[in-house]
C-alpha cells in the first residue's frame, strides 16, 4: 500500500473514531461517572495526551490489521472487541467496582466503533482514489 494511502486512511480513520466515540462517551458518561467515582472517591479528570496516543494506536490498528491487506470490515469489528475487552475485563480484574455490564458495553461498543470506522474510511477511500 502506498504512502499516501496509509496517511488517508490513517487520517480519516483517526478523525471518524474520534468523532463517532465522542458520541458514544456523551451518551454514556453518567454510567461512566458513577463507575470511576466509585473506584476511585473523585470524578473523571481526563489527560488529554494519552487520549490523543489512544485514537493514534486504533487509527493504526485498523490500518495494520485490516485496511493494509483489505481484509472484511468484520475483521476490524472483532479487533475493536478484543481491543477493548482487553482494556475492560484488565480493569475489572484491578478494580473491585468495575462492572460486568461495563464489560460487555464497552467491549461491544469497541467492535462496532472499529466496524464503523472501517467502512466509513473504505467508502470514502474508493471516492477519492
Amino acid at each position: 500500500m502506498k504512502t499516501y494511502t496509509f496517511i488517508t486512511n490513517f487520517i480519516i480513520s483517526l478523525i471518524l473514531l474520534i468523532i463517532i466515540d465522542i458520541g458514544y462517551l456523551y451518551l454514556l458518561s453518567d454510567y461512566f461517572s458513577s463507575v470511576v467515582r466509585n473506584i476511585q472517591g473523585t470524578s473523571i479528570k481526563l489527560r488529554f495526551i494519552p487520549v490523543i496516543f489512544i485514537y493514534f494506536i486504533m487509527s493504526f490498528a485498523i490500518h495494520f490489521f485490516v485496511l493494509k491487506n483489505n481484509q472484511p470490515s468484520y475483521h476490524a469489528f472483532i479487533l475493536g472487541v478484543v481491543i477493548y475487552s482487553v482494556f475492560d475485563l484488565t480493569n475489572h480484574s484491578i478494580f473491585n467496582n468495575w462492572t460486568v455490564p461495563l464489560i460487555f458495553i464497552d467491549s461491544l461498543w469497541g467492535g462496532i466503533l472499529l466496524y464503523i470506522t472501517t467502512i466509513i474510511t473504505k467508502c470514502i477511500n474508493m471516492k477519492i482514489h
